[in-house]
């Protein structure tokens, strides 16, 4: 089963012009990037506790600025592990049509195999020398040599180690795809972690499954953020990986919808939240800690598509806080839970208006 990156989206890439439902892709794209950064971002600031420690001497020195750099910094954390695998996920699932597995699927030998750990540390060691620039085509002909038919049914297995953990599985078509998706700066050292990372994924699939195992694996890295070429700047963190190993931006995301030009659509999506001025502007104010009392619930307003009236009811201070919905204008009294119940999930359930059933029109 010899690939490289190139090969396997080279139908996308050569699309031509828009059809129809290339259209109705585009639009859902970028429908699915603007729900999922909002979602991210909400899920961030509804209900948080920002940070109100001092830090000295900076906040004596430089305190509004210090402030912006302390949420923004726990922002960057949240962003990393809500975002870019929430969008891989639903933009390979709603427009690909791949298939979600449970990572946990991926499995190793509940007991070492002698005979698949000499073949994982000698390419280990072949791999890792300097320029040795060996592509994992050659790694994986010498598994299917080794076992070319299915291990054993009675052959146990266990969870992979915590360090070897799938981010996402994928299926289509008879092939499954394991993601490693990272940030766009690898530490020092990363390459060869990655590294040993994927030849494990290999070799436990192919013990598992055999030559015709229709298995790839790939370190994903959401964009460049670099003005240069993303590998040159990575260069002697990412090695022994080659860029068949890792899909970078837009070699990343047509493969995952199918259709090209998917980062235009996404970053378009993002705009669209950037865009969106009175939900910008509460953020804006918990970033500067000018934080209204009732900040959550008109936080949760944005979110869903309706306008909050009132922050609590008018006969008493315990009464729910009144709504109004923008589809049908009816008023109604509803607790922010029931409104919204699952702000955690990967897709949050639709909030819809108790009087006309309609969904509300967030984004």
């Amino acid at each position: 089963m010899r690939f490289n990156r190139v090969s396997v989206i080279s139908s996308s890439r050569n699309l031509g012009k828009l059809t129809m439902t290339n259209a109705a892709s585009a639009i859902t794209i970028e429908k699915i990037s603007a729900n999922v950064l909002k979602n991210a971002l909400f899920n961030y600031f509804y209900k948080a506790k920002l940070p109100n420690t001092k830090q000295i001497p900076l906040d004596m020195l430089f305190e509004k600025e210090r402030r912006f750099s302390s949420v923004l910094h726990g922002l960057a954390t949240s962003l990393g592990t809500q975002l870019w695998q929430t969008l891989a996920t639903r933009i390979a699932t709603e427009v690909g049509g791949f298939t979600k597995l449970d990572p946990k699927s991926l499995q190793q030998p509940a007991v070492a195999v002698e005979a698949l750990e000499e073949i994982v540390q000698d390419w280990l060691a072949k791999r890792i020398l300097k320029k040795a620039n060996i592509e994992l085509t050659e790694y994986i002909d010498v598994l299917k040599a080794a076992f070319p038919r299915p291990a054993a049914s009675t052959q146990k297995y266990q969870p992979l180690d915590k360090s070897l953990g799938v981010d996402l599985l994928l299926t289509k078509e008879g092939e499954e795809w394991a993601i490693e998706s990272k940030t766009c700066q690898i530490n020092a050292g990363g390459g060869r972690e990655f590294n040993e990372k994927l030849m494990r994924w290999y070799a436990y699939r192919y013990f598992q499954k055999g030559e015709t195992c229709k298995f790839k694996a790939f370190l994903a890295i959401p964009y460049n953020p670099y003005p240069g070429d993303w590998f040159s700047a990575q260069a002697g963190r990412i090695y022994p990986l080659t860029k068949n190993d890792v899909w970078l931006q837009d070699i990343y995301w047509d493969f995952l919808s199918g259709e090209p030009k998917t980062w235009e659509r996404i970053l378009s999506g993002f705009e669209q939240v950037a865009n969106s001025k009175p939900l910008m502007d509460l953020y804006q104010q918990a970033i500067q800690k000018n934080v209204p009392d009732d900040f959550d619930l008109q936080l949760l307003a944005q979110q869903i598509g309706c306008e909050l009236v009132i922050s609590k009811g008018n006969s008493h201070p315990s009464n729910p806080p009144r709504w109004k919905c923008y589809e049908c204008e009816s008023e109604f009294e509803a607790r922010s839970n029931h409104l919204y119940p699952s702000h955690k999930d990967e897709k949050p359930t639709i909030a819809v208006c108790p009087i006309c059933s309609k969904p509300f029109g967030g984004i």
